[in-house]
């Protein structure tokens, strides 16, 4: 079941990974497999009847806490791939890999940008692909601030301690938090009691990155398919619950 966006698709350099959604979809056509749109709830999941039940929800995104967060329009970076920042002067938090990619994306859309990195260097969690990240980073004129918190929100401005400096930036009218993710077990704990045998698999159980996740789906798809073989047919009765 279909639930949230794709927003690695969305950035530009992964519109491979389009292709790769693509693939499955037509996969899913040549095996006869149903694929219902919307959000999966407890109740309607209960209700399907199924021997059993594969949870792959994925990730939501964390949100600090910061203080006077409800002063300033807030957006989470889904959002922003997704275009619905209509802010002009726009500040990202949260530096990585994500945090850059949502920058830039804010920046075609016309957008003045500015990223608060709590680290002191900027997209840490690329590996060996940071230097060719930081040049385009530098290409689009990306404006900076590393070692970077934020105090507190106030109504026409943001306090943030840069570099042990404590200073005042203005005129930000819209904050886009992209501070990591966390995994999306609400359905997992909402039929923990409703006597449906279920299992977690990729980010709902535990975040890493899209190739982990795939390549966990296939392996339980594959123990599955070995369940089947072994007893003929039925339910895959000894998953372990997540």
């Amino acid at each position: 079941m279909k639930s949230g966006t794709d927003w690695a698709a969305k950035v530009q350099y992964k519109r491979p990974l389009e292709d790769v959604l693509l693939l499955y979809q037509e996969r899913l056509k040549q095996n006869g497999i149903t694929l219902v749109r919307g959000e999966a709830t407890a109740e309607w999941v209960v209700k399907q009847k199924a021997d059993f039940v594969v949870l792959a929800t994925g990730s939501i995104p964390f949100i600090p806490p910061v203080t006077g967060l409800e002063l300033i329009r807030s957006y989470d970076f889904g959002n922003a791939i997704d275009g619905e920042v209509r802010e002009r002067n726009v500040a990202v938090l949260g530096g990585g890999a994500t945090g850059c990619e949502t920058a830039e994306i804010l920046m075609h859309q016309g957008k003045n940008v500015i990223i608060l990195e709590m680290l002191d260097q900027l997209a840490g969690d690329l590996g060996n692909v940071r230097p060719l990240f930081l040049e385009r980073m530098n290409e689009i004129g990306l404006q900076v601030y590393t070692g970077t918190r934020i105090w507190e929100i106030q109504k026409d401005r943001i306090i943030i301690q840069t570099q042990g400096k404590v200073r005042s930036l203005e005129g930000i009218e819209a904050l886009v938090i992209s501070c990591g993710v966390a995994p999306n077990n609400l359905l997992e704990r909402q039929l923990q009691n409703s006597g449906v045998q279920s299992i977690s698999v990729g980010d709902c159980r535990k975040v890493r990155n899209g190739f982990w996740a795939i390549r966990a789906g296939f392996e339980l798809g594959m123990s599955f398919g070995a369940e089947q073989m072994a007893r003929g047919a039925g339910s895959f009765g000894k998953a372990q619950r997540s």
